[in-house]
C-alpha cells in the first residue's frame, strides 16, 4: 500500500500544465535571433549617409546604423574599407530590397576582412561612429564618402535558392492518380 502512494505522488507531478510549461521552455531557444543586438536596435539619430555627406559638420561623432550592398573592399595594412551602396533598413536592420538608396559610404574596420566573403552585391549592416568625409573618385567623378568607424558588422546570409530538380505536386493529395478516385472514362 505504501508503494502505491509513492507512485501516485511521483506521477501527479507530470500534469498537462507541467508538460505545457516544459514544451514552452524547450521551444523558447528556437525563437531567438542570431542577429547582433546592436544591429537590431535603431540608434537615436536617424541620419542617412546622404544627409551626412551633405551636412557633415552637423553629424560628426554621432552613432549610426547604416547598411546596403557591398560595392568594393579595400584591405589596407592596418584597416579595411568596405564601400557600400546605402539602402533603407527594415526594423531588424536588414537592407530592404528597393531601388531607393542613400548614396555611398565607407565602413572602416580596424582589422583584415576576407574579400571572398564580402563580395559585391552582398548585403551588410554596420553600426559605428560617423568620423569623417573622404574624397574619392568614381570613374572621373569626385565623390564625398561619409566614413563610419565600425563597432559591429553583420553580413546577411545569402537567400536560399529553390532546388530546380524538386517537383511540386499542385494537386496533392487530391489528384486523379489515387486509388479512391474513379472516373467514368
Amino acid at each position: 500500500m505504501k508503494d502505491n502512494k509513492a507512485r501516485l505522488v511521483k506521477t501527479e507531478f507530470i500534469t498537462p500544465h507541467f508538460l505545457w510549461v516544459l514544451f514552452s521552455i524547450l521551444l523558447f531557444p528556437a525563437c531567438t535571433s542570431n542577429i547582433p543586438e546592436k544591429i537590431r536596435q535603431s540608434p537615436q539619430s536617424n541620419v542617412t549617409p546622404d544627409e551626412a555627406r551633405q551636412r557633415a559638420e552637423s553629424f560628426f561623432g554621432q552613432m549610426v546604423r547604416w547598411g546596403g550592398e557591398v560595392i568594393q573592399i579595400e584591405n589596407k595594412p592596418d584597416y579595411t574599407h568596405i564601400i557600400i551602396l546605402a539602402k533603407p533598413l527594415d526594423k531588424n536592420g536588414q537592407p530592404e530590397d528597393s531601388k531607393n538608396h542613400y548614396g555611398r559610404f565607407i565602413a572602416q574596420i580596424e582589422r583584415f576582412v576576407e574579400p571572398s566573403l564580402y563580395t559585391p552585391g552582398r548585403e551588410v549592416t554596420v553600426t559605428g561612429q560617423f568620423i569623417q568625409i573622404t574624397n574619392k573618385m568614381i570613374g572621373e567623378y569626385p565623390y564625398r564618402y561619409p566614413v563610419v568607424a565600425v563597432n559591429t558588422i553583420y553580413l546577411w546570409p545569402l537567400p536560399v535558392e529553390p532546388d530546380p530538380d524538386y517537383w511540386y505536386d499542385p494537386w496533392y493529395p487530391w489528384g486523379p492518380w489515387y486509388p479512391w478516385h474513379h472516373y467514368p472514362y
